[in-house]
């Protein structure tokens, strides 16, 4: 895939500090949806969701440690990779998995399906909901189901830069 070079300016929501790609870089992804990349920011190298902004757009989430600050204007080289790295799974949903046998049909799911169950659980900022989606998984899993069904997966998914399915301008 394409290596994409380009100057972006670094701006924080809440305590989230983010890059959104230029419209030309975006555009150029596969999806509207949920992306992987390996980013190099200035010297220090890491792979990074690229996150749908749900207005056709991405962005990705910068780590606690980049030293980024808002309103800096930084150097970033993005690759976009076939290969999706496993995401980190809540341990709610693990235990959940567990103690109802499902972590054989979890595993069984392909990387990518992993990636929505998981953004599809996030997307709120009520326990209960979450609580609820982490049942509705299980139900799902135990009835063969591979991915969350009902989901749009251009949308913004992160409660914390999120409204709406949107990212906050």
């Amino acid at each position: 895939m394409e290596q994409f070079e380009f100057m972006a300016l670094a701006e924080a929501i809440g305590d989230v500090m983010l890059i959104r790609l230029p419209a030309m870089v975006s555009g150029a992804l596969p999806s509207r949806g949920l992306q992987m990349g390996d980013v190099l920011l200035d010297k220090k190298t890491f792979n990074s969701p690229l996150e749908p902004d749900g207005r056709g757009g991405h962005f990705l989430v910068l780590p606690e440690d980049s030293g980024v600050k808002a309103g800096e204007n930084v150097h970033i080289a993005l690759k976009p990779v076939k290969d999706w790295p496993d995401p980190a799974v809540p341990d709610d949903l693990i235990a959940a998995l567990e103690q109802a046998g499902l972590i054989d049909q979890w595993d069984a799911c392909t990387t990518k399906a992993r990636w929505d169950w998981l953004r599809w659980l996030q997307n709120t900022n009520n326990p209960d909901t979450r609580g609820k989606r982490v049942q509705a998984t299980l139900d799902k899993l135990k009835k063969g189901m591979k991915r969350p069904c009902c989901f749009n997966a251009a949308g913004c998914t992160n409660p914390k830069v999120s409204k709406n399915g949107k990212l906050i301008e």
